[in-house]
């Protein structure tokens, strides 16, 4: 991500790319491989706009778009072709896809014009995520077909959604809207955390890294709502030491034994997260050195914020 933007928190479209490719690798028949096709495009895209002001509204129209194709070409297979991709197994990873793909037109629908609201009071965004956890319980249903990593993606999606909507409400620029943002942003982190601790992934599996490239992301978020949400300066570090610090050394002790398992340098990925939480990478002989805090620190130090 370019510098002079580094600072500001921004979707998980950074890291999005590499789990769907690892989740959807080999998918070739009945048209998936389209499908997985336009959604990666529509990633790689929200990657490329992720460098871009955060009212560059018409960047994001071409992701959507791209989206959008997914979503149709997987209605009309999971529909017309139901049984012929139940027979090859393949039912449960089309329902998965259209779940992750409804997730970003969910986030994405905010910023793209020509997606309506709805009726009945809620908006365009939490109608394509509802449709998004009645495909992901239509994947989970057919668990027989899914990978480890197709479950935890699954798994890991209304958490991924929370991180969506503290960002949303973050945008807003109001102490009470980064409060808010606070607390999906931490839902959303030990969400995470939660599924990694479940063990449901193999050691040393691919989306591990993906996982704790999200938390990552989600910590620069939750920085920022911490800071606009309290005036002084001593609660913020408290709140920092409280919340940010101990979440991110746990990240980074488990990410630097991931890299060092596979024999990976320290990505310009961390760096370029640490800079954004206002932190600077700091020296020290192991991979990816740890923060010190106040040992005394845990939430019940963070008495400005619940």
């Amino acid at each position: 991500m370019p510098a002079p933007h580094a600072s500001r928190p921004v979707r998980l479209a950074g890291a999005v790319a590499l789990a769907f490719s690892l989740l959807l690798g080999g998918c070739g028949a009945h048209r998936l491989s389209q499908a997985q096709d336009a959604f990666s495009k529509g990633a790689e895209l929200e990657n490329r706009a992720a460098a871009l002001s955060a009212d560059s509204i018409a960047a994001y129209g071409s992701p959507f778009g791209y989206y959008r194709q997914a979503d149709s070409i997987l209605r009309r297979d999971t529909d017309e072709r139901k049984d012929d991709l139940q027979q090859d197994g393949l039912l449960g990873t089309a329902y998965a896809l259209h779940a992750l793909t409804l997730w970003r037109m969910a986030d994405l629908s905010t910023l793209d014009p020509a997606e309506p609201g709805s009726t009945d009071g809620t908006d365009a965004g939490d109608r394509l995520f509802a449709e998004a956890m009645q495909k992901k319980l239509a994947a989970e249903a057919l668990a027989g077909q899914l990978g480890p990593r197709d479950g935890f993606m699954l798994a890991i999606l209304p958490k991924l959604r929370d991180h969506d909507k503290g960002m949303q409400v973050l945008a807003g620029n109001t102490a009470p809207g980064a409060r808010r943002a606070h607390a999906f942003f931490k839902s959303a982190f030990e969400g995470v955390q939660a599924a990694l601790d479940s063990g449901s992934l193999p050691a040393n599996h691919g989306v591990l890294l993906y996982a704790r490239m999200v938390q990552l992301q989600t910590l620069v978020a939750w920085t920022q709502a911490i800071g606009r949400a309290l005036d002084d300066q001593q609660q913020r570090l408290r709140c920092r030491n409280a919340w940010i610090i101990p979440s991110l050394n746990r990240v980074l002790k488990d990410f630097g034994e991931d890299l060092k398992t596979r024999g990976i340098a320290e990505p310009g990925f961390i760096s370029q997260r640490f800079r954004a939480m206002g932190l600077n990478m700091p020296a020290g002989g192991d991979p990816i050195p740890l923060y010190r805090t106040d040992s005394s620190a845990g939430p019940a130090a963070c008495t400005a914020l619940s």
